[in-house]
């Protein structure tokens, strides 16, 4: 408002109607800087906004895809060392199977051909004889006679008989021993005899029919350039002229004819356009031209007078321009100042946007956080009451189960001991009244006495009776008093 009024104060007065439109033309080309300045920061606000959401966001997509690739490392990790840790089960598992099937093999093997499984265990442990040859016991295993294994008491024998009667003997074992290995060197034989004609019989009915085949396909004398696949080109079709009506033919050439007027319209609009923009120097030159045709003193006047006025044209732009710096200056400065307050003025109700933004926030947070507390306390409340209630229902519920338990204990020894005492007191009186003198003396009372007194007699025992009834029911009544205090509505 300051500035403005500045800016008012230096238009010129509306004394005329050239000063009137000046004023109107500078107050709009004024009120037109300020609208383009706002503009402008309203923009550079909305752009500082757009800046800050677009770093909000890419920061935003960083954390996401930090958290992704962690999540995916953590992920690889875990599926990495579970792969390990099956292919080491594998791997063992693999050598496992395979100690196992060496094993089957090895047992089958030796089940076939013992005697080559014999010696290959042999060469496999080194404390067997193949390693350390014995000579002692009359074997030498270099001897060509150490097949016949004689053992040590047969030397014995043959140093103390006579070798006379020992040669005919060694010479059938010799015999035997001969023919045997013989045989077993004829059965090998025959073994690799029928092992290389069972591979050459395979391999000859392979070669055979691989043979027929290539002679047939041979002999039906196919050339081969019967399979071969030539590559065959199409032909391309015939380029054809199509026939246009006449009517279209009018229509082509009169949008040809329209846009050719169009360009040429066009380029004389350039043409125009561009001898607006040169008409000074157009005009320049013409006057130029016309100078050079008149006579020297003219053009010397007019040069005279063109630089007087020239002169005082400069003198004029000097002080004007003098006068519009200073003002421009002016204006500058308070254009700083006023941006400057308005900038101070920005930032004030940015942070007090953000101030109650934030408190807004906060009391939000605070509310929520009351909320899901006291729900939390009332939730807690209810469950410790719940959990007090059932505490105390299952006390009660012991308790009342060890009362009756106490109560039906203690009323069945009080019965038991009422009991002893009412048949204590009935085997007294049974006792009593069944005694043979009683009996005597009530039969002669009966005999003697008159029937008033017997029936006095029987009121009397009968009130005895009574009164023994009544305090045996008091007595219970009595011990049951505390029972029926606890647990009265269970008596009535």
């Amino acid at each position: 408002m300051r500035q403005k009024r500045k800016i008012e104060k230096l238009l010129p007065p509306s004394t005329d109607e050239y000063s009137f439109q000046a004023r109107a033309s500078l107050m709009k080309e004024q009120e037109f800087r300020e609208w383009a300045d706002r503009e402008r920061r309203i923009k550079e606000l909305h752009d500082r906004r757009l800046e800050l959401v677009r770093l909000a966001i890419k920061k935003r997509r960083e954390l996401f895809r930090n958290m992704e690739e962690d999540v995916l490392e953590r992920t690889r990790m875990r599926l990495s060392q579970k792969e390990a840790v099956q292919a080491i089960k594998t791997d063992a598992k693999r050598i496992k199977a395979l100690r196992r099937m060496w094993q089957q093999r090895v047992a089958l093997d030796s089940l076939i051909n013992p005697q080559r499984w014999k010696a290959v265990s042999h060469s496999s442990k080194r404390a067997s004889d193949m390693f350390a040859p014995r000579s002692m016991k009359g074997y030498i295993p270099g001897d060509p006679y150490a097949s016949l294994q004689i053992d040590a008491p047969a030397l014995q024998f043959i140093k103390r008989a006579d070798t006379r009667t020992m040669l005919p003997g060694v010479d059938a074992a010799l015999e035997a021993t001969a023919t045997r290995l013989r045989q077993e060197a004829a059965l090998e034989q025959a073994e690799r005899d029928r092992g290389n004609t069972q591979g050459l019989e395979a391999a000859t009915a392979i070669f055979q029919l691989t043979g027929s085949q290539s002679h047939t396909v041979g002999d039906a004398g196919v050339p081969l350039k019967k399979y071969h696949i030539r590559n065959i080109r199409e032909r391309p079709e015939t380029p054809r002229v199509e026939e246009v009506l006449p009517e279209d033919e009018a229509v082509q050439v009169a949008a040809i004819l329209l846009q050719r007027m169009l360009r040429g319209q066009t380029y004389q609009q350039r043409m125009f356009a561009g001898k607006q923009m040169r008409l000074d120097l157009i005009n320049f030159l013409r006057a130029s031209e016309q100078l050079n045709d008149a006579p020297v003193e003219d053009q010397q006047a007019q040069a005279i007078g063109e630089t007087t006025e020239e002169a005082a044209e400069v003198l004029m732009a000097s002080m004007q321009g003098q006068a519009i710096a200073e003002t421009l200056d002016e204006l500058a400065k308070e254009l700083r100042k006023v941006e400057e307050e308005r900038r101070i003025a920005v930032m004030v109700n940015l942070a007090e946007r953000d101030r109650r933004m934030r408190e807004a926030q906060e009391s939000g947070t605070r509310q929520a956080e009351e909320l899901l507390r006291a729900r939390e306390d009332e939730t807690f409340n209810r469950v410790m009451s719940l959990h007090h209630q059932t505490v105390d229902s299952y006390i009660e519920g012991i308790l009342t189960a060890s009362v009756e338990q106490a109560a039906k204990q203690q009323a069945l020894v009080e019965a038991k001991l009422r009991a002893e005492q009412l048949s204590e007191v009935v085997d007294e009186l049974e006792e009593r009244y069944s005694n043979p003198t009683t009996i005597a003396r009530e039969l002669v009372t009966s005999f003697l006495l008159p029937h008033v007194q017997k029936q006095q007699l029987q009121r009397q025992l009968h009130l005895e009776q009574e009164k023994y009834s009544i305090a045996a029911r008091y007595a219970i009544g009595e011990s049951f008093q505390p029972l029926k205090t606890t647990f009265g509505p269970l008596f009535y």
